[in-house]
């Protein structure tokens, strides 16, 4: 799973090698993650906007509609939400707009280092 955050040109990244899901379960974790990198640095009651390359996960955050197998992902992301009182919006990005983030999730440091000067990259768990 790979996090990008342009304002700051850097990135996460957790390995999920060997781990058996269907990418919309990495892509909905990855914006949960994202919720999670940021709950130290950003101010309660802010507006955030996330961009994703995936319209699943894109429709997913805005319905809150999941199948069972997601509810647990989308109501750890709403917990947060309620706890620092954030407004949350995830917009649909292209890939060809979106290819430091999906450099930095498919553990293709050196193009996204290329794509980006000055890009710093760190590991995290998953929560």
């Amino acid at each position: 799973i790979g996090v990008w955050f342009p304002v700051i040109a850097g990135a996460f990244y957790a390995d999920v090698m060997g781990e058996s899901r269907p990418i919309f379960y990495w892509e909905v974790l990855g914006v949960l993650c994202a919720l999670r990198l940021l709950l130290t640095v950003i101010l309660d009651g802010s507006c955030l906007l996330i961009y994703c390359d995936n319209q699943n996960t894109v429709q997913l955050y805005s319905t809150l509609a999941a199948k069972p197998a997601y509810n647990s992902l989308i109501k750890a992301a709403v917990d947060v939400l309620i706890e620092k009182q954030w407004d949350l919006r995830v917009k649909w990005i292209t890939l060809e707009d979106n290819v430091v983030a999906d450099a930095v999730s498919r553990h293709k440091f050196a193009k996204a280092a290329y794509l980006c000067p000055g890009f710093n990259i760190q590991t995290f768990a998953l929560p």
